[in-house]
Formats: C-alpha cells, structure tokens, sequence
C-alpha cells in the first residue's frame, strides 16, 4: 500500500508469485491467451513486432506438431501444396496423351 512502489519492484515480486503457483499446481493463475490478447491491445503493437511474435507462434507449432499451420492436413507428407497440384495436373496430361495415342491406333485399325 506504499504509494512510494516502483513498477521494477512489483513487477519482480508479482513474477515470482507467479512463478511459485505455476510450479507448485502446474497451471497459470489466470487465462494466459487472454492476458496476451489483452497485452496486445494495451501496448498496440507495432506491426514488425507482431510479426515477430507471429513467426514464434508458428515456430511453435511446427516444434509441436511436425508440420507447418499453413500445411493442410490432406498433403502427404512432404509435400508443397502448389506441388501436390503440379503432380495432378502433370498425371492428367500423362492420362490425355495415352488416350490420344490408344484413339489415333484405334482409329488406324478401321
């Protein structure tokens, strides 16, 4: 109650309380996205740093995960999403000119 309080000096305190709840029950004493979505909007982040938070995310979720969160679930392993398009493009020419060639040999027997 010491109007006389430094924000460093609550800050290290109020840290540690945290610090000791989260070891001694294994969860944080308060919504933790919500704290960061509420973070963000008190701070109005400046675009390169959210950018930045955003690639950590990201990071994040391909640590966790093994795949990247733009990959789609549908790909196989491995595999670029324009890839995947380029093959199925690339197996349907391969299909047509078969069926060209089988039409042009059947036609030559008539």
């Amino acid at each position: 109650m010491d109007k006389n309080l430094e924000v460093s000096k609550v800050r290290v305190f109020f840290w540690n309380m945290v610090e000791f709840y989260v070891e001694r029950f294994q969860v944080y004493p308060f919504d933790a996205v919500k704290a960061l979505f509420s973070y963000l909007e008190l701070h109005e982040y400046p675009e390169e740093q959210l950018r930045d938070l955003i690639e950590q995310l990201e990071k994040r979720y391909k640590k966790q995960y093994g795949r990247s969160l733009h990959e789609s679930d549908q790909l196989p392993a491995g595999s670029e999403p324009g890839q995947l398009l380029d093959d199925e493009i690339n197996e349907l020419r391969e299909t047509l000119k078969y069926a060209a060639i089988v039409g042009e040999r059947f036609d030559g027997e008539k």
